[in-house]
């Protein structure tokens, strides 16, 4: 956990949803899954400054989500296993070899574009705070802040409550 997401403190309770959600995955139950994906996120925010800009960790959650390393695809069995196929278990080879190259495939992109400049996270803070759509988290827990300056507009506020796409 600490080499893909460098930024959660050891000790912060984003990292055990995070974990039951990686396992949850990797046995292939993914209804279960899901509200420890919502819960990791929702720590994860905590971690955040900013409303609507995913941090790198957030990135690195949602790109292993979906790619998610599967070594038991237990609803793919039972439903093979419904409609009365023999060797419902065949496929057990095929998805762990699929599900292992798409996770490493995700993370790799993620770290490459974590590091290109239009995509860094204090980059994106900055387009955001030029084009006045920045919104201060008030949930952050963290140590660094975005401190806006003191002249800051919305973009909201300089349309009335609307912001314009």
């Amino acid at each position: 956990m600490r080499l893909l997401f460098p930024d959660v403190p050891a000790d912060h309770p984003a990292n055990s949803a995070m974990a039951l959600y990686f396992a949850a995955n990797i046995l292939g139950i993914g209804n279960a899954a899901t509200p420890f994906g919502l819960k990791a996120m929702a720590e994860l925010q905590t971690l955040n400054p900013t409303r609507g800009i995913a941090t790198n960790a957030q990135c690195m959650l949602m790109a292993i989500s979906t790619t998610s390393i599967t070594l038991i695809p237990v609803i793919a069995m039972s439903l093979r296993a419904a409609v009365q196929t023999e060797g419902a278990a065949e496929i057990i080879a095929p998805v762990i070899i699929a599900t292992t190259i798409s996770t490493i495939t995700g993370i790799t992109f993620t770290l490459l574009f974590q590091r290109v400049k239009r995509w860094k996270w204090e980059n994106v803070i900055e387009k955001e705070m030029a084009a006045g759509t920045l919104e201060i988290n008030e949930e952050y827990i963290g140590d660094n802040p975005i401190v806006l300056p003191e002249d800051y507009v919305s973009a909201s506020a300089k349309n009335g409550g609307r912001v314009a796409f």
